[in-house]
């Protein structure tokens, strides 16, 4: 289950993201979080993507359009990046991400 806390979180970064991503410019978006909110996100992102591919194979949900994951792949990319540097037991989890989930291998 994907806590509550994370979807208000996602459905915030959403409405900041469609704002930014109307402009003519290229999307560019910047933020700070502290390690921690960052794991927690990630971690929440992963543990979605989980529900809706074993909800997507009972046929109760879709999948992202196909266009989305080099959104998703660079995203992920990104924060795990950032994280590896933050401190060892950040690079820790950052390499079990990378261990468990196939999007966050793709660079």
């Amino acid at each position: 289950m994907v806590p509550p806390d994370a979807l208000d979180a996602f459905a915030g970064l959403l409405r900041e993201w469609r704002k930014v991503a109307r402009r003519p410019d290229p999307f560019r978006w910047h933020a700070e979080l502290d390690p921690e909110q960052a794991e927690f996100l990630i971690r929440a992102l992963y543990e979605s993507g989980v529900v809706i591919e074993r909800e997507h194979e009972a046929r109760r949900a879709r999948l992202r359009p196909p266009e989305a994951d080099a959104f998703l792949v660079i995203l992920v990319d990104c924060v795990l990046s950032a994280l590896e540097h933050e401190g060892p037991s950040n690079a820790q989890f950052v390499a079990a991400m990378r261990d468990q989930w196939e999007i966050a291998r793709r660079t």
